[in-house]
């Protein structure tokens, strides 16, 4: 679990960063190198989890009063990034959390739900969709009495954007 997060942070950071490396031609001089990103961890004694983000990505945390997680926003406010724990009050298997999630994503928007793919493995599920004008990525994951769960949602306008809905 802990390596996946991670490798998900890691692509975000890439991606988030400007840092994916194109190959200069012949022509092109080869670019300034670039400075590491410094990670920073956030861990829940409460569900038992842990993430590692790019700091410099993320300078706005906001960590929850009941020690549910963490939620992460990016300097320019395009990126939130939501790690968080929940009982499994409901005694649900991963499907039926999945289909509450979806409900609820489509109830609460008045945008289309659009471009929805979703993978399942095991007591997990990962899924992305367009809502509007952002873009959602959701992995949870079923861990004994709790779920844990990792949300990234996007919008390369800012989520603060009025015409973001």
């Amino acid at each position: 679990m802990k390596s996946t997060i991670w490798y998900l942070f890691s692509a975000l950071a890439l991606i988030a960063g400007g840092a994916l490396i194109l190959r200069p031609t012949a022509q092109e001089a080869a670019p300034p190198s670039a400075q590491p990103l410094s990670v920073d961890k956030y861990c829940n004694s409460r569900y038992h989890f842990c993430v590692e983000y790019p700091a410099e990505l993320f300078p706005q945390k906001d960590l929850s009063e009941n020690n549910d997680g963490i939620v992460l926003t990016s300097a320019e406010g395009d990126v939130q990034v939501r790690a968080y724990g929940y009982y499994n009050v409901m005694d649900w298997p991963i499907q039926d959390e999945y289909e509450d999630f979806l409900t609820v994503v489509k109830s609460s928007s008045d945008e289309p739900v659009e471009d929805v793919t979703t993978t399942f493995s095991g007591d997990s599920f990962e899924c992305t969709m367009k809502v509007g004008k952002t873009i959602h990525y959701e992995r949870t994951m079923l861990i004994g009495e709790n779920f844990i769960n990792l949300t990234i949602v996007t919008n390369r306008r800012g989520l603060n954007d009025p015409s973001h809905a």
